[in-house]
């Protein structure tokens, strides 16, 4: 199979085998169609089960909820559950599930440490970092975005912005240590995003949001400028 040449110390020629972007971006450049291999062949692998289980984690929930070592943390207060993980101790010893916990009014994640069949709660530690962010977070998070309507009244698809979670690090700030989320909106197959908004969870509110200009070339590979 004939390959491609590219400028520059490569010994060429090579094999494009990509990338392969579907559905392909409008503005972006367009890389050439990758080539077919003339030798293809197919290559074992084992299926991989996940150790926790759709049932296991709902029960771990469940039960780190009912505890009264989480209920005791979470009366009254404006939480959300991140999800459920495992955690190993050791080689030799199965793993314990461990379900992880973010409360907003002083930003603190609660993680639940269960025994391998989760049927009690053993340890319940009080940690301060940003775990990824919840699909009910970047629910929450394009709702207060679409309520705030600068991006609406743009013409803005907010119902389908995309979103990580950031830290806030000057030392002065109001917002240090609070759920910021950074989301993008814009058509899939646009490379570049359409608008963008940061918003703060622990809050409630928006922080900074915009549209951005659309000037720009789609001529370059690697900067589409």
């Amino acid at each position: 199979m004939k390959g491609m040449r590219i400028p520059g110390p490569f010994p060429g020629p090579f094999i494009n085998l990509g990338p392969i972007i579907d559905p392909p971006f409008t503005d972006a450049y367009q890389w050439p169609t990758p080539d077919v291999p003339d030798d293809v062949r197919p290559v074992e692998s084992a299926t991989f089960e996940p150790p926790l289980s759709d049932e296991l984690a709902m029960r771990a929930q469940e039960v780190a909820l009912d505890s009264n070592e989480m209920s005791s943390q979470l009366a009254g207060m404006h939480y959300e559950v991140m999800g459920v993980t495992l955690l190993w101790a050791g080689k030799e010893e199965p793993p314990q599930p461990v379900v992880v916990v973010y409360r907003y009014n002083d930003d603190v994640v609660l993680e639940a440490a269960l025994d391998p069949e989760a049927q009690r709660v053993v340890e319940l530690a009080k940690k301060h970092y940003q775990p990824p962010l919840s699909p009910a977070e970047e629910e929450r998070a394009r709702e207060l975005v679409a309520e705030h309507a600068v991006l609406v009244k743009a013409g803005i698809d907010v119902a389908h912005g995309h979103g990580i979670a950031i830290s806030e690090e000057l030392p002065k700030s109001p917002r240090r240590g609070h759920r910021l989320e950074d989301l993008r909106f814009g058509p899939e197959e646009h490379r570049w995003p359409s608008a963008w908004a940061v918003v703060d969870l622990s809050a409630g509110d928006v922080v900074t949001i915009g549209v951005y200009p659309q000037s720009y070339s789609v001529n370059s590979p690697m900067t589409g400028g």
